[in-house]
Order: C-alpha cells, then structure tokens, then sequence
C-alpha cells in the first residue's frame, strides 16, 4: 500500500487500503490469527492519513468524491481506536495525529461542499428577464 502511493498511484493504495481492512478486519473479529494490533493500528492510521491527502487533492468540480474519502478515512479511525493500547503513548500520539488530521480535513472539505451546493443551489442563481 505505502509503495504504491509513494510512486504517486493513489487509486491502487486506496484500493488496497479497502482489501486490507476487509479481510483483516473480518479475521480479527472472528479472533483468527493476524498480524499483532500495534501493526492493524499504525496501517489503519496511516491509511486514514492517506485517504484524508486524497481528499484534499480532489477539486470542487469532482463533485462529492472528496467527502466521501474524508468520511472513510473516519471510519477507519474509529476502527483503529478500538484496538488501541492506551499504554503505547507513541501509538496513540500516531492516532490523535491522524485523527488531527481528518478533523482538519472535514472542516475544509465540509466548506468547500457546503459552498459548492450553495453555488448550485437554484436560490442564489439570479433570474434574468
């Protein structure tokens, strides 16, 4: 996930994040063995730190995409709090970053979406005669 984004291929990283959290998230919850928490953690909140840059890189003509990415990366968050080890002050330092982060994020893409709709909305179009 992390090379693919590197060399610049956000779609593939995006999409591996998704595979990523499906199948070791549904091996975690039916308590098969995986990877140890600190690493589901640290992938989690890198990936929601990634989701929230691709976020920002879409423009308001791409229409909603870019809040839906910011919301995912939320949902991936929550995911990640749930098996944090409070004790690992370096860990949780990483997720309030991230989730820092995706605050900041949801403020401005929020404006830009509410403003775009504001722009189309029907009531601040003048009518010519």
């Amino acid at each position: 996930m992390r090379i693919s984004e590197a060399s610049g291929d956000t779609a593939l990283a995006t999409r591996a994040l998704r595979l990523y959290v499906h199948t070791v998230g549904k091996a975690k919850l039916a308590r098969k063995p995986t990877e140890p928490d600190a690493t589901w953690v640290s992938t989690l909140a890198w990936g929601a730190r990634m989701l929230c840059r691709v976020a920002l890189a879409t423009g308001l003509t791409l229409g909603q995409r870019g809040i839906d990415e910011a919301r995912e990366a939320g949902a991936i968050l929550e995911k990640a709090k749930e098996r944090l080890d409070p004790s690992d002050k370096t860990l949780k330092a990483y997720v309030e970053l991230a989730e820092g982060i995706w605050n900041t994020v949801m403020a401005i893409k929020g404006t830009y979406f509410y403003l775009s709709l504001r722009h189309c909305s029907p009531r601040t179009q003048s009518k010519t005669p």
